[in-house]
């Protein structure tokens, strides 16, 4: 599988207890973090503008889905391309731009890519 170039995504630690996208009544949450710190931050611009340089990916290789309404053209907002629950923590890997976003997304849906979780556990499970 041909992936996107590591400058097109981007691995974030989700802590417990926040929302991985925002929520009806919640709009402080990872991915409005994110967003912020990328068009705030010197740090941040300059991963983006790096992410969208390098923004040539061949996208021939993947599995077929369900083909999405195409919506009009705007400046891509960086996104998660999977959840994590609320109250779990963990990496999410966000896709800086809209191909590596839809490249990865459609691995997730395709089972190529596996999320695996481990708890920790304290005490007697009963």
């Amino acid at each position: 599988t041909n992936l996107p170039n590591l400058h097109q995504l981007l691995f974030v630690y989700k802590p417990p207890k926040l929302l991985t996208l925002p929520g009806i009544h919640q709009t402080d949450c990872l991915t409005s973090r994110v967003n912020h710190w990328l068009y705030t931050s010197t740090e941040g611009s300059a991963i983006l503008q790096r992410a969208r340089d390098s923004e040539i990916l061949d996208t021939s290789s993947l599995p077929k889905t369900k083909k999405r309404k195409k919506k009009k053209k705007k400046e891509y907002q960086p996104r998660p391309v999977h959840r994590l629950d609320y109250d779990t923590s963990g990496l999410v890997i966000f896709g800086l731009t809209s191909t590596s976003h839809s490249y990865m997304s459609t691995l997730f849906e395709s089972r190529c890519i596996t999320k695996r979780y481990v708890a920790l556990v304290a005490g007697h499970v009963g």
